[in-house]
C-alpha cells in the first residue's frame, strides 16, 4: 500500500470458505464469471490452512464483482453468500468445539449472540494476515460487531454500506444461536468514510 500501511490479506481458509459460499449459492459457473470479473479467474479453490492468500483489495474485487453482475439483486444475493458461509464456518470442528466447550446452548439469548459476535471475530482475527481488528461492543440492548479496516472495502468508496456478506454471515449466525431472527444493521462502512465498520444485533 502506497500509505505506508500494511498490505493485508485473508488466509487461504477464509478465501476458501467464501468462494463455496458463492458456488453454494450461485453454482459453479457463475463462480468463474465472478472470478473473472473480479479479475482472478486464475484462482482455484485453496487449500484449508491459514497460509496466506489474496490481498484485501482483491477479496473486495470478489464483493465488487457480485454487485456489478447481479446489479439490484447483489445485497441479497451476498447476505446468502454470507450465510452459506457461515453454515461452512459450522461445520469446522474447531469452531463447534469451541462454542460447545463454553455451553453457549445453555445461556441466556443475549449471552448467546455477544459469545457468538466475540467467537466471529476471533475468527476474522485469525484469517488475516497482519491481524486486523475486530471487537464486539456491549450497548445494552444492541451488541454491536465491529472491524478495522475492512477488507471489504478496501480501495472502494460508495454511498451505501457494502457489508451485505458480513450481514449475512451474522445473520445466520444468531438464528443459529438462539433460534429466531434478531434485526441486524450495518451502521458504519469504511468504503462511507467511516472509522470502522459496524454491524449492530438488535436485541429489542
Amino acid at each position: 500500500m502506497g500509505d505506508g500501511q500494511p498490505e493485508y490479506r485473508i488466509t487461504n481458509r477464509l478465501l476458501r470458505s467464501a468462494l463455496l459460499g458463492i458456488s453454494d449459492v450461485l453454482g459453479d459457473q457463475a463462480l468463474k464469471v465472478v472470478l473473472r470479473e473480479a479479475g482472478l479467474e486464475g484462482i482455484g479453490l485453496p487449500p484449508d490452512n491459514d497460509e496466506p492468500s489474496i490481498t484485501f483489495a482483491e477479496y473486495a474485487a470478489l464483493d465488487a464483482a457480485v454487485r456489478r453482475l447481479y446489479g439490484p439483486r447483489a445485497a441479497g444475493v451476498l447476505r446468502r453468500v454470507g450465510a452459506s458461509v457461515f453454515q461452512y464456518n459450522l461445520h469446522d470442528q474447531a469452531l463447534i468445539l469451541r462454542l460447545l466447550a463454553q455451553s453457549i446452548k445453555a445461556l441466556p439469548e443475549r449471552q448467546r449472540v455477544k459469545l457468538l459476535l466475540q467467537q466471529m471475530a476471533k475468527g476474522i482475527v485469525e484469517n488475516t494476515i497482519p491481524r486486523q481488528e475486530a471487537w464486539v461492543e456491549d450497548d445494552g440492548d444492541v451488541l454491536a460487531f465491529c472491524l478495522r479496516p475492512c477488507g471489504l472495502c478496501t480501495g472502494r468508496q460508495s454511498e451505501e454500506p457494502l457489508g451485505d456478506f458480513l450481514v449475512g454471515s451474522i445473520q445466520a449466525a444468531v438464528k443459529w444461536a438462539v433460534g429466531r431472527n434478531l434485526d441486524i444493521v450495518e451502521t458504519r462502512c469504511m468504503a462511507r468514510g467511516d472509522d470502522h465498520g459496524r454491524v449492530e444485533v438488535r436485541l429489542r
